[in-house]
C-alpha cells in the first residue's frame, strides 16, 4: 500500500551520496565532521610504566593495532605472543603482487599477473596527513610513504605561484591538458598520461586550459619518504 511516510536514510547510504555528489574531499570533510575520520590525538611515543617482570601477554589479531601492542609491549620487556587467523599480518592493510594468490569468501579465486614490482593494495591505500601516530611508527620502522593528491582544476583555473621546503612533486595528467609553468622556464602543456617532475625550490604555477571541461591530475609528493605539508605561496613565511 502506497505511503507518504518519509523513508530513513542509513549514515552509510548519506555518506555515499555525498561522496557521488561532492566528491571525496566533501566526503572526507562531512566524515571528519560526524567523528568518524577526527584528528588524530598523538602527544608523543607511547611511555609504558611498571615492571613486567616476566609477564606474558597474548595478542589476537596481526592488524595494526595488534603489531603496535606488540611491539610496544615487547620494547617494555613484556613476553609477547601474537595470534593470528590468516596466513599474513596486516589485517586489511595488504599487498597483492604478480604471482600471489586469493580466494574470496563467496569461494571465487582470483590469480594475479602483475609484471614484477607491480602491486594493488585491496585494502587501504593512503594515510592521511594527521595521522601522526600512524606515521610515528612509519618513520621508526622506515617505511617509505608518498603524499599522492587527485586534484580537479575547474575550467580556466590557474593556481598562484608556490613552491615547496623539502617536497619534491610529480605531477601526472588523468584528463584535459593542463599548462605547467617552472620557474622562468617557458610554460609546457601536458596531456593525458604526461608527466613532469619538479625540485621542491622552485617556483610553479598550474593552469587548466580549457575554458569548458575540468582538469584531473595526479600530484606525488616526498623527499624519500611522507614530509607533510611543507608548501608555501610566494612571499609566505609560515609552511601551508
Amino acid at each position: 500500500m502506497p505511503t507518504d511516510e518519509p523513508t530513513a536514510t542509513s549514515r552509510r547510504d548519506l555518506l555515499k551520496l555525498i561522496g557521488l555528489t561532492a566528491g571525496s574531499a566533501a566526503l572526507y570533510q562531512a566524515m571528519t565532521s560526524l567523528g568518524y575520520a577526527a584528528e588524530s590525538g598523538y602527544k608523543g611515543p607511547i611511555k609504558l610504566e611498571g615492571d613486567p617482570k616476566g609477564a606474558s601477554v597474548l595478542i589476537l589479531g596481526a592488524g595494526l593495532a595488534g603489531m603496535v601492542a606488540a611491539l610496544e609491549l615487547r620494547q617494555a620487556g613484556y613476553k609477547v605472543k601474537v595470534l593470528e587467523f590468516n596466513n599474513r599480518a596486516g589485517g586489511r592493510n595488504w599487498s597483492l603482487r604478480g604471482g600471489d594468490t586469493y580466494t574470496e569468501l563467496g569461494g571465487a579465486t582470483q590469480h594475479c599477473r602483475f609484471d614484477a614490482g607491480l602491486y594493488v593494495n585491496p585494502g587501504p591505500w593512503r594515510i592521511p596527513h594527521h595521522h601522526q601516530h600512524l606515521l610515528h611508527y612509519c618513520r621508526e620502522l622506515d617505511v617509505k610513504a608518498f603524499g599522492v593528491n587527485a586534484v580537479v582544476m575547474p575550467p580556466g583555473y590557474a593556481s598562484g605561484p608556490h613552491y615547496h621546503e623539502r617536497q619534491e612533486e610529480l605531477y601526472l595528467v588523468h584528463r584535459g591538458e593542463i599548462e605547467f609553468t617552472f620557474g622562468d622556464k617557458d610554460a609546457v602543456v601536458l596531456g593525458p598520461g604526461g608527466l613532469a617532475r619538479v625540485d621542491p625550490a622552485t617556483v610553479r604555477r598550474v593552469r587548466n586550459t580549457s575554458d569548458s571541461e575540468e582538469a584531473v591530475y595526479l600530484c606525488v609528493g616526498g623527499a624519500g619518504g611522507y614530509v607533510g605539508r611543507d608548501g608555501r605561496t610566494v612571499g609566505e613565511e609560515a609552511p601551508r
